[in-house]
């Protein structure tokens, strides 16, 4: 294996694992109404989760091989993508 096969797969890594944590944080941030604190807090914890999940993986469809791109397409667009939008109703909401 590689250099650039290996980079590429622990970057899809860290990805899945970041989004293991996104998506417990979409689950909170999407749950039942509740305190202002506890949503404007779920929301700045998943913006930053999803925020390091595109910085992780991105440059995976640069450098990776042809099989890690769609790997990286679904982990950077699907989870991260509702989590950022979320967090954009929660910020108007309470703005």
């Amino acid at each position: 294996m590689n250099r650039r096969q290996r980079e590429g797969l622990v970057r899809l890594f860290v990805g899945f694992a970041l989004n293991i944590g996104l998506w417990f944080v979409y689950r909170e941030i999407g749950g039942k109404g509740g305190v202002i604190q506890r949503d404007v807090g779920f929301s700045l914890i998943g913006g930053s989760l999803a925020g390091a999940t595109l910085v992780f993986v991105t440059p995976v469809f640069w450098r990776g091989l042809a099989w890690q791109a769609p790997i990286a397409f679904v982990l950077i667009f699907f989870l991260p993508g509702l989590v950022l939008f979320s967090v954009v109703g929660n910020i108007m909401q309470y703005w």
